[in-house]
């Protein structure tokens, strides 16, 4: 497919055939009003790349960059749910 991406899902009729794909394409096809996202993670990969993992491996750090920030997304870390909170 040579076809932008962009172009492709902002036609009718692949909004019609996929709606839902076409929702997330809204979300992540679009670009960040703020830099607080980059920020944010700046902010996070200083945590990774402490004094004890500087002879990390770039390909490991971005492992580690990458499972840090999706964690929640893979249901893992805590979720909102209000059993955990009942004693």
């Amino acid at each position: 497919m040579d076809e932008n991406p962009i172009s492709y899902w902002n036609r009718a009729t692949t909004k019609d055939v996929f709606p839902h794909l076409h929702r997330i394409h809204l979300q992540y096809f679009s670009s960040p009003v703020t830099t607080a996202e980059a920020e944010r993670l700046f902010s996070s990969a200083k945590t990774v790349l402490t004094d004890n993992r500087k002879l990390l491996s770039a390909e490991n750090f971005t492992k580690l960059m990458f499972l840090q920030q999706n964690v929640k997304l893979m249901g893992f870390g805590p979720q909102n749910n209000d059993n955990y909170s009942k004693s």
